[in-house]
């Protein structure tokens, strides 16, 4: 996708967005999990983000104890469930903020938050940016 780089400013932007996934890609080798639980429910948020994630529900569809879920998540993935779901969540709602026209509230809905509240404040909280922020900014630069 370099070559289609017309200007010293595309062609860094492009660069940096490559030394990003590049970085997630580590990050993510370095994270993962081991058990085959946890491998489960990463694959069932991974399908599932707009449904009911939470930890009992999640933990009643893996037949487990959801404090034994929650301890064996957090010992492997490096944060608590509620952390990645919501972290898994924002990563796809930058991917629709910057690709889509659907507005912030049904961008909420679609990911999984009951609340575009909630979702505001969650979104902030990981990127530093309100979502209607961040679609200015990746409006701008390929994020």
């Amino acid at each position: 996708s370099f070559h289609m780089c017309q200007t010293f400013d595309s062609y860094c932007a492009e660069l940096k967005r490559v030394f990003c996934e590049l970085i997630d890609e580590i990050v993510q080798l370095d994270t993962a999990p081991k058990s085959k639980y946890v491998k489960d429910v990463i694959r069932y948020v991974d399908k599932n983000y707009s449904s009911d994630l939470s930890l009992n529900a999640v933990a009643g569809k893996l037949n487990i104890s959801p404090t034994y879920l929650s301890a064996l998540f957090t010992k492997e993935i490096g944060q608590n469930y509620i952390q990645y779901v919501n972290g898994h969540r924002v990563d796809i709602a930058k991917k629709l903020l910057s690709s889509t026209p659907l507005s912030v509230n049904e961008i909420a809905d679609k990911v999984g938050f009951t609340e575009a509240r909630y979702f505001s404040r969650i979104f902030k909280k990981a990127t530093g940016f309100t979502p209607s922020e961040f679609r200015r900014a990746s409006a701008n630069v390929s994020i």
